[in-house]
């Protein structure tokens, strides 16, 4: 989640990134309610093995 109200909390909150297993509506959502979220679509990562994506920073 990304506190946008005080630039100096945005270090405690991590920013998730999800592969082609979750939805694109469980990301979207997640965005709306204020979280960090990047997903591989977004990415252009799609089809890669887990390992590679864990690699993917």
């Amino acid at each position: 989640m990304t506190e946008r109200s005080d630039p100096e909390l945005q270090a405690l909150y991590l920013r998730l990134y999800f592969d082609e297993d979750v939805s694109a509506s469980i990301v979207e959502n997640l965005r709306q309610r204020g979280f960090d979220v990047l997903s591989a679509r977004d990415a252009s990562r799609l089809h890669l093995d887990d390992d590679t994506q864990l690699r993917y920073t």
